[in-house]
């Protein structure tokens, strides 16, 4: 908590945007260091309106109290916080190392899920999503995802009990929503006071459905406002500059993406990484899941180099093109 007085004196006055960012400051995993984390803060202070956090549930009690952390920090920033809780991956329920039985029907294991629900909740961030790309889940082990729906509606109503002005969901894999007509599941869930999509379009234009970044049509996203009523949000968006993507293309998406939103007009857009990261490795998949990427037709090596590399800085600190972009956004979607 040392630096937050240091970061006060340096913060400016926040700009007013729908964009905002995930926190990942530079060389993580193995050289972030607490000098990091104060010039990723100061960064974030000087683009963003929201600052966004993800805790891998199967991390610990680490992953809380970095959110702890970002939540002070929110508030000297004068920017929202947006948490978020990722329990599950590629269709598995993710959970700390010291629960047994990684199922949502174990009883242990919903628990503490509750527990750690309000936890966040206690941090009262103006917005709350308490899972991942759910219909992950529902595509590939229906069992599982019925079993977590329960206990999301159940953490829902404890998170407005103990936080009422928090906006509460979980999120969705935009483009498996749309490529499986998953859509069924948005009135499934439960309540939900937005409605939250990860989008990551570069494959439309690397698999040659569009030819490049300024070909993409504005129905793309435009569509979402056909199928839903509610506000929505962008939980994780981003374009690759590493793997099929590059520095060109990147830069050329940031720019774009006021123009590509526009009719969707969301709540709250975030992109996925601040900076880059070295953080998926294929190594640390189980044979289950890299059959189901496999599955998918995905080459996980590509794949986890492009997520690596999502960020609108670099690894070890220096911004790319993108970066630039990002900071001539406008401070609403509606403006042509």
């Amino acid at each position: 908590m040392a630096f937050l007085p240091f970061v006060r004196a340096q913060t400016a006055e926040p700009r007013q945007t729908p964009f905002g960012i995930n926190f990942t400051p530079a060389g993580i995993p193995t050289h972030n260091t607490e000098e990091t984390a104060i010039q990723a803060l100061l960064e974030a202070g000087s683009m963003a309106g929201h600052i966004s956090y993800i805790w891998e549930w199967g991390s610990g009690e680490k992953g809380f109290q970095d959110a702890k952390l970002l939540a002070e920090a929110a508030r000297v920033l004068k920017v929202k916080l947006f948490l978020q809780i990722s329990p599950m991956a590629i269709g598995e329920a993710v959970v700390p190392a010291d629960l047994s039985g990684p199922s949502f029907n174990n009883s242990d294991v919903r628990e503490r899920f509750l527990a750690d629900a309000k936890r966040l909740a206690e941090l009262h961030p103006e917005y709350l999503v308490l899972a991942t790309e759910v219909n992950f889940m529902y595509h590939l082990n229906r069992p599982e995802f019925d079993h977590f729906l329960t206990l999301y509606r159940q953490a829902y109503s404890e998170v407005k009990a103990i936080s009422p002005s928090t906006q509460v969901s979980i999120s969705y894999h935009m483009d498996m929503m749309f490529a499986y007509s998953q859509f069924e599941i948005l009135e499934m869930v439960g309540p939900q006071d937005f409605v939250a999509f990860t989008s990551y379009p570069a494959w439309l234009v690397y698999s040659g459905f569009f030819p490049s970044v300024q070909d993409i049509p504005l129905w793309w996203y435009g569509r979402l406002k056909l199928l839903i009523a509610k506000p929505i949000v962008f939980s994780e968006i981003a374009w690759p500059s590493a793997g099929r993507g590059n520095l060109e293309d990147q830069e050329q998406f940031v720019q774009r993406l006021p123009e590509l939103l526009r009719i969707v007009n969301p709540e709250l857009v975030t992109w996925a990484l601040q900076h880059d990261v070295k953080h998926f490795r294929t190594e640390w998949l189980n044979e289950q899941q890299s059959l189901i990427l496999q599955g998918f037709e995905v080459d996980a090596a590509e794949l986890f180099t492009e997520l690596n590399s999502m960020g609108l800085l670099s690894w070890d600190g220096p911004p790319k093109p993108a970066w630039f972009r990002a900071l001539e956004w406008p401070s609403d979607f509606t403006r042509k």
